[in-house]
Protein backbone atom coordinates (compact mmCIF):
# COMPACT_ATOMS: atom_id res chain seq x y z
CA UNK A 1 0.00 0.00 0.00
CA UNK A 2 1.17 3.47 -0.92
CA UNK A 3 1.66 5.53 1.82
CA UNK A 4 0.90 8.39 0.11
CA UNK A 5 -2.70 7.61 -0.66
CA UNK A 6 -4.25 9.46 1.92
CA UNK A 7 -2.67 12.27 2.04
CA UNK A 8 -3.13 15.71 0.12
CA UNK A 9 -0.96 17.12 -2.96
CA UNK A 10 -0.28 20.25 -0.77
CA UNK A 11 1.38 18.08 2.06
CA UNK A 12 3.13 15.93 -0.42
CA UNK A 13 4.56 18.91 -2.55
CA UNK A 14 6.10 20.22 0.82
CA UNK A 15 7.36 16.55 1.48
CA UNK A 16 9.99 16.74 -1.73
CA UNK A 17 10.63 20.05 -1.24
CA UNK A 18 11.62 19.65 1.88
CA UNK A 19 13.93 16.93 0.48
CA UNK A 20 17.99 17.68 1.31
CA UNK A 21 19.36 16.19 -1.94
CA UNK A 22 18.58 14.64 -5.46
CA UNK A 23 19.17 11.08 -4.10
CA UNK A 24 15.92 11.35 -1.56
CA UNK A 25 14.08 12.99 -4.26
CA UNK A 26 14.58 10.32 -6.61
CA UNK A 27 14.00 7.44 -4.41
CA UNK A 28 10.70 9.03 -3.37
CA UNK A 29 9.94 8.91 -7.07
CA UNK A 30 10.85 5.61 -7.86
CA UNK A 31 8.65 4.19 -4.58
CA UNK A 32 5.52 5.77 -4.96
CA UNK A 33 3.08 5.92 -7.74
CA UNK A 34 1.19 9.04 -6.22
CA UNK A 35 4.69 11.09 -5.91
CA UNK A 36 5.27 10.34 -9.34
CA UNK A 37 2.04 12.19 -10.68
CA UNK A 38 2.61 14.96 -8.18
CA UNK A 39 5.82 15.71 -8.98
CA UNK A 40 4.70 15.88 -12.89
CA UNK A 41 2.76 18.49 -12.17
CA UNK A 42 5.14 20.34 -9.96
CA UNK A 43 8.56 19.74 -11.39
CA UNK A 44 9.38 22.85 -11.54
CA UNK A 45 8.88 24.42 -8.28
CA UNK A 46 9.87 21.08 -6.27
CA UNK A 47 13.41 21.07 -8.76
CA UNK A 48 14.02 24.03 -8.00
CA UNK A 49 13.42 23.73 -4.16
CA UNK A 50 15.89 20.48 -4.23
CA UNK A 51 18.89 22.21 -6.11
CA UNK A 52 18.33 25.36 -3.59
CA UNK A 53 18.63 23.15 -0.51
CA UNK A 54 20.97 20.55 -2.11
CA UNK A 55 24.05 21.46 -0.55
CA UNK A 56 26.37 19.61 -3.53
CA UNK A 57 24.38 21.53 -6.16
CA UNK A 58 25.53 24.84 -5.74
CA UNK A 59 28.42 27.38 -6.34
CA UNK A 60 28.78 26.57 -10.27
CA UNK A 61 26.88 22.75 -10.21
CA UNK A 62 23.38 24.23 -10.23
CA UNK A 63 24.33 25.61 -14.01
CA UNK A 64 25.54 22.01 -14.53
CA UNK A 65 22.30 21.35 -13.66
CA UNK A 66 20.38 23.27 -15.33
CA UNK A 67 22.83 22.36 -18.71
CA UNK A 68 21.89 18.88 -18.46
CA UNK A 69 18.35 19.55 -18.22
CA UNK A 70 18.80 21.43 -21.54
CA UNK A 71 20.92 18.02 -22.97
CA UNK A 72 17.86 15.53 -22.10
CA UNK A 73 15.55 17.88 -23.80
CA UNK A 74 14.01 17.65 -27.53
CA UNK A 75 15.89 20.96 -28.43
CA UNK A 76 19.08 20.96 -30.49
CA UNK A 77 22.02 22.93 -30.33
CA UNK A 78 24.78 24.23 -32.34
CA UNK A 79 28.08 23.58 -31.62
CA UNK A 80 28.85 27.39 -31.08
CA UNK A 81 26.43 27.65 -28.25
CA UNK A 82 27.58 24.86 -26.45
CA UNK A 83 31.40 25.90 -26.83
CA UNK A 84 30.35 29.18 -25.64
CA UNK A 85 28.70 28.01 -22.72
CA UNK A 86 31.77 25.61 -21.47
CA UNK A 87 34.14 28.50 -21.93
CA UNK A 88 31.21 30.54 -20.14
CA UNK A 89 32.67 31.20 -16.44
CA UNK A 90 30.25 30.66 -13.52
CA UNK A 91 27.43 33.22 -12.80
CA UNK A 92 27.79 34.68 -16.27
CA UNK A 93 24.54 34.77 -18.47
CA UNK A 94 23.76 31.98 -20.61
CA UNK A 95 24.35 31.64 -24.28
CA UNK A 96 21.00 33.09 -26.45
CA UNK A 97 19.92 29.66 -26.78
CA UNK A 98 20.19 28.38 -23.69
CA UNK A 99 18.26 30.90 -21.19
CA UNK A 100 15.13 29.32 -21.52
CA UNK A 101 16.61 26.97 -19.10
CA UNK A 102 17.65 29.08 -16.36
CA UNK A 103 14.03 29.30 -15.08
CA UNK A 104 12.30 25.65 -15.06
CA UNK A 105 9.18 27.38 -15.26
CA UNK A 106 9.05 28.11 -18.69
CA UNK A 107 9.78 23.80 -19.72
CA UNK A 108 6.75 22.22 -20.54
CA UNK A 109 8.52 18.84 -20.34
CA UNK A 110 8.92 16.85 -17.10
CA UNK A 111 11.07 13.97 -18.84
CA UNK A 112 14.47 15.86 -18.73
CA UNK A 113 13.77 17.06 -15.10
CA UNK A 114 13.38 13.41 -14.07
CA UNK A 115 16.61 12.27 -16.00
CA UNK A 116 18.32 14.98 -14.47
CA UNK A 117 17.06 14.30 -11.09
CA UNK A 118 18.17 10.35 -11.56
CA UNK A 119 21.35 12.12 -12.69
CA UNK A 120 22.20 13.75 -9.69
CA UNK A 121 21.33 11.11 -7.21
CA UNK A 122 23.80 8.85 -9.30
CA UNK A 123 26.48 10.76 -9.07
CA UNK A 124 26.05 11.69 -5.44
CA UNK A 125 26.37 7.55 -4.67
CA UNK A 126 29.40 7.26 -7.11
CA UNK A 127 31.08 10.27 -4.88
CA UNK A 128 30.45 8.38 -1.67
CA UNK A 129 31.64 5.25 -3.39
CA UNK A 130 34.91 6.80 -4.26
CA UNK A 131 35.63 8.38 -1.45
CA UNK A 132 35.28 5.74 0.76
CA UNK A 133 37.38 3.55 -1.26
CA UNK A 134 40.20 6.61 -1.43
CA UNK A 135 39.80 6.50 2.73
CA UNK A 136 39.71 2.89 2.73
CA UNK A 137 42.62 2.63 0.48
CA UNK A 138 44.68 5.27 2.84
CA UNK A 139 43.84 2.77 6.01
CA UNK A 140 45.54 0.01 4.21
CA UNK A 141 48.58 1.87 3.12
CA UNK A 142 51.53 1.92 5.09
CA UNK A 143 53.87 4.59 3.72
CA UNK A 144 58.06 5.34 3.85
CA UNK A 145 59.28 8.08 5.30
CA UNK A 146 63.10 9.25 3.99
CA UNK A 147 65.55 9.12 6.54
CA UNK A 148 68.08 11.36 5.36
CA UNK A 149 68.86 14.89 5.44
CA UNK A 150 67.69 17.95 3.22
CA UNK A 151 70.44 17.90 1.10
CA UNK A 152 70.30 14.04 0.28
CA UNK A 153 66.71 14.11 -0.35
CA UNK A 154 67.33 17.37 -3.12
CA UNK A 155 69.85 15.49 -4.95
CA UNK A 156 67.29 12.50 -5.01
CA UNK A 157 64.15 14.80 -6.48
CA UNK A 158 66.71 16.84 -9.11
CA UNK A 159 70.26 14.62 -9.28
CA UNK A 160 68.60 11.47 -10.46
CA UNK A 161 70.21 9.92 -7.14
CA UNK A 162 69.46 6.43 -5.95
CA UNK A 163 66.35 6.07 -3.73
CA UNK A 164 67.07 7.30 -0.50
CA UNK A 165 66.73 4.75 2.32
CA UNK A 166 63.19 5.03 4.04
CA UNK A 167 61.10 4.20 6.97
CA UNK A 168 57.54 2.99 7.23
CA UNK A 169 55.00 5.06 9.30
CA UNK A 170 51.35 5.11 10.09
CA UNK A 171 49.51 8.28 8.78
CA UNK A 172 45.89 9.48 10.06
CA UNK A 173 43.85 11.30 7.87
CA UNK A 174 40.83 8.79 7.74
CA UNK A 175 38.16 10.78 9.23
CA UNK A 176 34.85 11.90 7.19
CA UNK A 177 35.00 13.58 4.02
CA UNK A 178 34.71 17.35 4.76
CA UNK A 179 32.27 19.62 2.14
CA UNK A 180 35.17 20.47 0.01
CA UNK A 181 36.52 17.16 -0.45
CA UNK A 182 33.13 16.07 -1.35
CA UNK A 183 31.99 18.82 -3.70
CA UNK A 184 35.99 18.38 -5.96
CA UNK A 185 34.51 14.46 -6.35
CA UNK A 186 30.85 15.82 -7.54
CA UNK A 187 31.88 18.50 -9.40
CA UNK A 188 34.34 15.89 -11.30
CA UNK A 189 31.78 13.87 -11.90
CA UNK A 190 29.07 16.24 -13.02
CA UNK A 191 31.82 17.26 -15.69
CA UNK A 192 32.31 13.34 -16.74
CA UNK A 193 28.26 12.94 -17.16
CA UNK A 194 27.72 16.18 -19.02
CA UNK A 195 30.30 15.37 -21.57
CA UNK A 196 29.43 11.91 -21.90
CA UNK A 197 25.86 13.01 -23.17
CA UNK A 198 27.25 16.11 -25.05
CA UNK A 199 28.73 13.41 -26.99
CA UNK A 200 25.72 11.17 -27.45
CA UNK A 201 23.22 13.73 -27.73
CA UNK A 202 25.62 15.18 -30.84
CA UNK A 203 26.26 12.22 -32.58
CA UNK A 204 22.92 10.69 -32.31
CA UNK A 205 20.47 13.85 -32.05
CA UNK A 206 21.87 16.93 -33.30
CA UNK A 207 23.63 15.07 -35.77
CA UNK A 208 27.15 17.07 -35.60
CA UNK A 209 29.58 16.71 -38.06
CA UNK A 210 32.68 14.90 -36.27
CA UNK A 211 34.93 17.79 -36.54
CA UNK A 212 32.90 19.78 -34.11
CA UNK A 213 32.32 16.99 -31.72
CA UNK A 214 36.41 16.66 -31.77
CA UNK A 215 36.41 20.13 -30.78
CA UNK A 216 34.90 19.98 -27.72
CA UNK A 217 37.68 18.10 -26.02
CA UNK A 218 40.12 20.90 -27.05
CA UNK A 219 41.99 22.01 -24.21
CA UNK A 220 40.60 25.52 -24.71
CA UNK A 221 37.25 24.15 -24.17
CA UNK A 222 37.83 21.31 -21.41
CA UNK A 223 40.21 24.01 -18.85
CA UNK A 224 37.24 26.41 -19.68
CA UNK A 225 35.75 27.97 -16.70
CA UNK A 226 31.99 26.71 -16.99
CA UNK A 227 32.40 22.52 -16.91
CA UNK A 228 36.12 21.79 -16.52
CA UNK A 229 37.96 18.37 -17.46
CA UNK A 230 40.99 18.51 -15.83
CA UNK A 231 43.89 16.03 -16.90
CA UNK A 232 44.53 15.30 -13.49
CA UNK A 233 41.62 15.18 -11.54
CA UNK A 234 39.35 12.69 -14.31
CA UNK A 235 41.65 9.68 -14.48
CA UNK A 236 41.27 9.92 -9.83
CA UNK A 237 37.37 9.06 -10.86
CA UNK A 238 37.25 6.73 -13.90
CA UNK A 239 40.55 4.36 -12.50
CA UNK A 240 38.48 4.57 -8.83
CA UNK A 241 35.43 2.90 -10.84
CA UNK A 242 36.92 0.86 -12.99
CA UNK A 243 38.78 -1.09 -10.09
CA UNK A 244 34.79 -1.17 -8.42
CA UNK A 245 33.32 -1.98 -12.03
CA UNK A 246 32.73 -5.87 -12.62
CA UNK A 247 33.77 -4.83 -16.07
CA UNK A 248 35.70 -2.29 -17.73
CA UNK A 249 34.56 0.89 -18.73
CA UNK A 250 33.98 2.35 -22.22
CA UNK A 251 35.98 5.62 -23.62
CA UNK A 252 33.35 8.95 -24.30
CA UNK A 253 36.14 10.10 -26.78
CA UNK A 254 39.52 8.85 -28.00
CA UNK A 255 40.98 12.65 -27.70
CA UNK A 256 40.06 12.46 -23.89
CA UNK A 257 41.73 8.45 -23.19
CA UNK A 258 40.83 8.90 -19.69
CA UNK A 259 37.23 9.88 -19.81
CA UNK A 260 34.92 6.85 -19.38
CA UNK A 261 30.80 6.44 -19.60
CA UNK A 262 30.25 6.48 -15.44
CA UNK A 263 28.51 3.10 -14.44
CA UNK A 264 25.73 2.31 -12.21
CA UNK A 265 26.13 2.63 -8.81
CA UNK A 266 24.46 -0.89 -8.26
CA UNK A 267 27.21 -2.71 -10.07
CA UNK A 268 30.04 -1.44 -8.07
CA UNK A 269 31.93 -3.61 -5.66
CA UNK A 270 31.48 -0.81 -3.23
CA UNK A 271 28.28 0.60 -2.48
CA UNK A 272 27.74 3.78 -0.27
CA UNK A 273 25.34 6.45 0.36
CA UNK A 274 25.73 9.12 2.92
CA UNK A 275 23.81 12.58 4.06
CA UNK A 276 25.44 15.28 2.73
CA UNK A 277 27.41 17.96 5.10
CA UNK A 278 26.19 21.63 5.43
CA UNK A 279 28.22 24.09 2.57
CA UNK A 280 30.70 25.70 5.00
CA UNK A 281 30.19 29.54 6.29
CA UNK A 282 33.12 31.59 5.03
CA UNK A 283 35.10 33.56 7.95
CA UNK A 284 37.57 35.72 8.47
CA UNK A 285 40.65 34.47 10.45
CA UNK A 286 41.37 37.52 13.54
CA UNK A 287 44.91 36.10 14.12
CA UNK A 288 47.58 34.41 12.01
CA UNK A 289 46.59 30.91 14.29
CA UNK A 290 43.36 30.78 12.76
CA UNK A 291 43.96 28.68 9.43
CA UNK A 292 41.06 27.34 7.14
CA UNK A 293 42.92 24.67 5.98
CA UNK A 294 41.31 24.82 2.20
CA UNK A 295 38.20 24.31 3.71
CA UNK A 296 36.69 27.31 1.79
CA UNK A 297 34.46 27.41 -0.88
CA UNK A 298 36.70 29.03 -3.14
CA UNK A 299 39.18 25.96 -2.62
CA UNK A 300 36.59 23.74 -3.74
CA UNK A 301 36.27 25.11 -6.94
CA UNK A 302 40.16 24.58 -7.92
CA UNK A 303 41.96 21.19 -7.36
CA UNK A 304 43.22 20.00 -4.54
CA UNK A 305 46.81 21.30 -2.57
CA UNK A 306 48.17 17.50 -2.93
CA UNK A 307 49.35 17.34 -6.86
CA UNK A 308 50.36 21.00 -6.42
CA UNK A 309 54.04 20.15 -6.46
CA UNK A 310 54.38 17.33 -8.43
CA UNK A 311 52.93 19.79 -11.38
CA UNK A 312 55.32 22.61 -10.14
CA UNK A 313 58.19 20.30 -9.92
CA UNK A 314 57.55 18.20 -13.45
CA UNK A 315 56.19 20.37 -15.42
CA UNK A 316 57.24 23.94 -14.68
CA UNK A 317 60.89 23.13 -13.88
CA UNK A 318 60.83 20.40 -17.20
CA UNK A 319 63.58 18.12 -15.67
CA UNK A 320 62.77 14.93 -16.83
CA UNK A 321 65.51 13.15 -15.12
CA UNK A 322 64.11 13.95 -11.38
CA UNK A 323 62.26 11.63 -9.13
CA UNK A 324 58.88 13.27 -10.05
CA UNK A 325 59.13 12.72 -13.63
CA UNK A 326 59.98 9.13 -12.99
CA UNK A 327 57.11 8.65 -10.12
CA UNK A 328 53.88 6.63 -11.44
CA UNK A 329 51.28 9.13 -9.76
CA UNK A 330 48.57 6.21 -9.79
CA UNK A 331 49.52 5.43 -6.61
CA UNK A 332 48.78 8.97 -5.70
CA UNK A 333 45.52 9.07 -7.58
CA UNK A 334 44.38 5.50 -5.91
CA UNK A 335 44.79 7.63 -2.81
CA UNK A 336 42.45 10.34 -3.58
CA UNK A 337 45.40 12.80 -2.99
CA UNK A 338 44.03 15.28 -5.46
CA UNK A 339 40.86 15.84 -4.01
CA UNK A 340 41.34 16.04 -0.02
CA UNK A 341 42.06 19.01 1.64
CA UNK A 342 44.97 20.38 3.45
CA UNK A 343 44.16 19.29 6.85
CA UNK A 344 44.27 15.72 5.47
CA UNK A 345 46.95 15.93 3.78
CA UNK A 346 48.93 17.41 6.76
CA UNK A 347 47.52 14.40 8.69
CA UNK A 348 49.20 11.98 6.20
CA UNK A 349 52.09 14.17 6.87
CA UNK A 350 52.45 15.16 3.41
CA UNK A 351 52.77 18.81 3.95
CA UNK A 352 54.25 20.45 7.17
CA UNK A 353 53.61 23.84 8.44
CA UNK A 354 56.56 26.17 9.22
CA UNK A 355 54.16 27.91 11.79
CA UNK A 356 51.69 26.85 14.94
CA UNK A 357 47.80 26.67 13.53
CA UNK A 358 44.98 25.86 15.27
CA UNK A 359 43.62 22.54 13.70
CA UNK A 360 39.77 21.80 12.87
CA UNK A 361 39.98 19.66 16.20
CA UNK A 362 40.87 22.71 17.98
CA UNK A 363 44.43 22.22 18.91
CA UNK A 364 47.22 23.94 17.90
CA UNK A 365 49.63 21.83 15.65
CA UNK A 366 52.79 22.67 13.40
CA UNK A 367 55.56 25.67 14.04
CA UNK A 368 59.75 25.02 14.56
CA UNK A 369 59.00 21.82 17.37
CA UNK A 370 57.47 19.42 15.14
CA UNK A 371 59.74 21.00 11.86
CA UNK A 372 63.07 19.87 14.38
CA UNK A 373 61.43 16.62 15.43
CA UNK A 374 60.95 15.47 11.79
CA UNK A 375 64.42 16.78 10.92
CA UNK A 376 66.13 14.34 13.57
CA UNK A 377 63.63 11.36 12.48
CA UNK A 378 64.98 11.80 9.00
CA UNK A 379 68.72 11.34 9.93
CA UNK A 380 69.76 7.22 9.38
CA UNK A 381 69.33 5.38 12.14
CA UNK A 382 72.82 3.87 12.32
CA UNK A 383 74.12 7.00 13.76
CA UNK A 384 74.33 6.54 18.02
CA UNK A 385 71.98 8.30 20.01
CA UNK A 386 74.33 9.55 22.26
CA UNK A 387 75.56 12.09 19.02
CA UNK A 388 72.18 13.61 18.34
CA UNK A 389 72.63 15.39 21.49
CA UNK A 390 75.32 17.33 20.03
CA UNK A 391 73.09 17.96 16.41
CA UNK A 392 72.43 21.57 15.52
CA UNK A 393 68.70 21.49 16.80
CA UNK A 394 69.56 20.34 20.29
CA UNK A 395 72.26 22.49 21.03
CA UNK A 396 69.57 25.05 22.44
CA UNK A 397 68.07 22.10 24.53
CA UNK A 398 70.82 20.42 26.23
CA UNK A 399 72.62 23.56 28.10
CA UNK A 400 69.04 24.35 29.11
CA UNK A 401 68.65 21.05 30.74
CA UNK A 402 71.78 20.16 32.08
CA UNK A 403 71.20 23.61 34.32
CA UNK A 404 67.58 22.60 34.99
CA UNK A 405 69.37 19.74 36.78
CA UNK A 406 71.43 21.69 39.15
CA UNK A 407 68.61 23.81 40.40
CA UNK A 408 66.47 20.70 41.31
CA UNK A 409 66.35 19.73 44.21
CA UNK A 410 67.73 15.98 44.21
CA UNK A 411 71.03 16.00 45.03
CA UNK A 412 70.45 18.18 48.06
CA UNK A 413 68.10 15.51 49.75
CA UNK A 414 70.93 13.00 48.79
CA UNK A 415 73.30 14.89 50.72
CA UNK A 416 71.30 14.87 53.62
CA UNK A 417 70.17 11.37 53.57
CA UNK A 418 73.41 10.28 55.96
CA UNK A 419 71.87 12.63 58.51
CA UNK A 420 67.86 11.54 57.84
CA UNK A 421 69.30 8.09 58.78
CA UNK A 422 71.01 9.04 62.08
CA UNK A 423 67.29 10.89 62.59
CA UNK A 424 65.98 7.40 62.36
CA UNK A 425 67.29 6.01 65.08
CA UNK A 426 71.08 4.30 63.51
CA UNK A 427 74.40 4.58 64.25
CA UNK A 428 77.08 7.26 62.50
CA UNK A 429 78.50 4.57 60.76
CA UNK A 430 75.35 2.44 59.55
CA UNK A 431 74.00 5.80 58.67
CA UNK A 432 77.44 6.38 56.60
CA UNK A 433 77.42 3.49 54.80
CA UNK A 434 73.68 3.61 53.87
CA UNK A 435 74.28 6.90 52.66
CA UNK A 436 77.01 6.06 50.00
CA UNK A 437 74.48 3.02 49.26
CA UNK A 438 71.95 5.74 48.16
CA UNK A 439 74.22 7.56 46.26
CA UNK A 440 75.69 4.55 44.36
CA UNK A 441 71.99 2.85 43.45
CA UNK A 442 71.18 6.37 41.70
CA UNK A 443 74.39 6.20 39.41
CA UNK A 444 73.34 2.09 38.91
CA UNK A 445 69.58 3.21 38.09
CA UNK A 446 71.02 6.33 35.78
CA UNK A 447 72.88 4.24 33.71
CA UNK A 448 70.43 1.40 33.60
CA UNK A 449 67.89 3.93 32.08
CA UNK A 450 70.27 4.73 29.27
CA UNK A 451 69.29 1.21 27.73
CA UNK A 452 65.64 0.54 28.88
CA UNK A 453 63.97 4.02 28.20
CA UNK A 454 64.21 2.89 24.55
CA UNK A 455 62.31 -0.48 24.85
CA UNK A 456 60.35 0.56 27.57
CA UNK A 457 59.46 4.16 27.04
CA UNK A 458 59.44 7.39 29.02
CA UNK A 459 56.16 7.20 30.26
CA UNK A 460 55.73 4.13 31.16
CA UNK A 461 59.06 4.57 33.35
CA UNK A 462 57.66 7.68 35.15
CA UNK A 463 54.02 6.23 35.98
CA UNK A 464 55.95 2.57 37.21
CA UNK A 465 58.31 4.78 39.39
CA UNK A 466 55.62 7.28 40.50
CA UNK A 467 53.58 4.49 41.74
CA UNK A 468 56.22 2.40 43.22
CA UNK A 469 57.48 5.34 45.11
CA UNK A 470 53.60 6.50 46.27
CA UNK A 471 54.08 3.03 48.10
CA UNK A 472 57.39 3.01 49.24
CA UNK A 473 56.51 6.56 51.00
CA UNK A 474 53.06 4.85 52.12
CA UNK A 475 55.46 1.91 53.93
CA UNK A 476 57.91 4.16 55.42
CA UNK A 477 54.78 6.39 56.70
CA UNK A 478 53.53 3.39 58.76
CA UNK A 479 56.78 1.63 59.72
CA UNK A 480 57.02 5.32 61.47
CA UNK A 481 54.70 4.20 64.32
CA UNK A 482 56.52 0.54 64.93
CA UNK A 483 59.09 1.46 67.52
CA UNK A 484 61.16 -1.72 66.88
CA UNK A 485 64.59 -1.97 65.31
CA UNK A 486 63.52 -3.95 62.48
CA UNK A 487 61.12 -0.79 61.20
CA UNK A 488 63.66 1.20 61.32
CA UNK A 489 65.78 -0.69 58.94
CA UNK A 490 62.99 -1.43 56.88
CA UNK A 491 62.02 2.18 56.59
CA UNK A 492 65.98 3.05 55.63
CA UNK A 493 66.00 0.08 53.49
CA UNK A 494 62.40 1.83 51.43
CA UNK A 495 64.77 5.19 51.71
CA UNK A 496 67.71 3.65 49.77
CA UNK A 497 65.29 1.92 47.03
Amino acid sequence: MDPFNKLPNEIIVQILKSCSDFTSLDGLLQMSPVVNNVFNYFYADITEAVLKSCPMTSHGIEENFQFLVAIYSTTAFTPATVVDFLQRKPGDPFPPALEAFQSFRALDSVAPFKQAVATAAKIHRLACACLDTFIRCIKTTTPSRATVSDGKLYEWLFNNAPDPPAEPFQPKGTHHPHWVEQYRVHRVLWAIQIYTELCAAAETRWSWPQKNIDRLFDRTVTMGHSVTLREDEVPAITECLNDLSPTPLSPVHVKFPALTQLPSPESLAVRSCWALPDVPQETTPISPEMRSWGRTISNARTRGYGMMFYGRFGGSWNNPQGALWRCDTRAFRRLGIIFWDEWRLYQMELIQLPSRALSPEGEYVGGEDERSLLSVAKRPSQLPQFVLCFAPEQLCKLPSQILTQQTLPDHFVLGYSTYFFQIAGLDEAHSFDLGVGVTACGVAGNITSWFIVERVGRRRIFVGGIAALTLLLLLIGIMDVVPTGVAKWLQVSCTVI
